[in-house]
């Protein structure tokens, strides 16, 4: 196994290769990550022998050190439904560094979180590799500030769709027709001109709520079918591409 300190530089290598304008590519580093940490995608799985990760890239396991955002990722991971032993795919900013196992062990590679970006319920490894555009995609919202969102029986289902314009934005907010402009550059994606329509449908507290998470919004990431919209406290709603026959 490589160590610690090789591996991180091949994952740099690799990722400073792909081209800027890559829909869901991110910054490699954020400001106040350490020295040697990475934007890692893979899945993650508490189980009787302990917490594990698996990169998707390599498909390499690795044990999850207790220390750092250990808790944020293992308290995320409880939270989200799962049958036992499940594994869910997370994007963290993590290093990998050799620790013992247990106290007197061998050093070997563990994965330490610093932090968390999202952990990504629906995804899987196959589909990490998956381009789907930003841009003439059905969004479907799933999650909205942290909480599921589901249609009320006989309504419409909240969704999205960024025309291939560049500027134009259409879609259903619960009540009524989505409408106004969006402006995307690199990962920065802002919205503006959304309407505010009084209404009194049984969605209208959804719909408050959705077009108040679309003005928040600063930046997005695309993992697999999935799109994650954030802003500097974190990610503010979740959707899921659609694919229409």
């Amino acid at each position: 196994m490589k160590s610690a300190r090789a591996w991180c530089f091949a994952l740099l290598l690799s990722s400073c290769s792909k081209p800027a304008t890559t829909t869901n590519s991110a910054p490699l580093h954020a400001s106040g990550d350490l020295p040697g940490s990475a934007i890692i995608v893979g899945t993650y799985c508490d189980t009787s022998d302990g917490p594990y990760f698996v990169h998707c890239a390599t498909q390499a396991r690795y044990s999850v050190a207790r220390e750092a955002a250990f808790e944020t990722v293992a308290g995320a991971y409880e939270t989200t439904p799962h049958e036992p032993g499940e594994k869910i795919v997370v994007s963290l900013v993590g290093r990998f560094e050799p620790l013992p196992v247990v106290e007197g062990s061998p050093p070997r590679d563990q994965l330490i979180v610093d932090r968390l970006l999202r952990i990504w319920p629906e995804e899987t490894c196959e589909k990490v590799s998956v381009q789907t555009p930003l841009a003439n995609t059905y969004w479907k919202l799933v999650e909205l500030d942290g909480k599921p969102v589901t249609s009320y029986a006989g309504t419409r289902e909240i969704h999205m769709i960024l025309r291939l314009d560049g500027h134009t934005l259409g879609g259903f907010g619960g009540c009524n027709q989505l409408a106004g402009r969006y402006s995307q550059q690199g990962t920065n994606l802002r919205f503006s001109e959304i309407p505010a329509t009084p209404t009194d449908c049984v969605s209208a507290e959804h719909e408050l709520a959705f077009t108040n998470a679309l003005d928040r919004t600063t930046t997005y990431q695309i993992l697999g079918e999935s799109l994650d919209l954030r802003n500097d406290a974190g990610s503010i709603a979740r959707f899921r591409a659609v694919y229409l026959r």
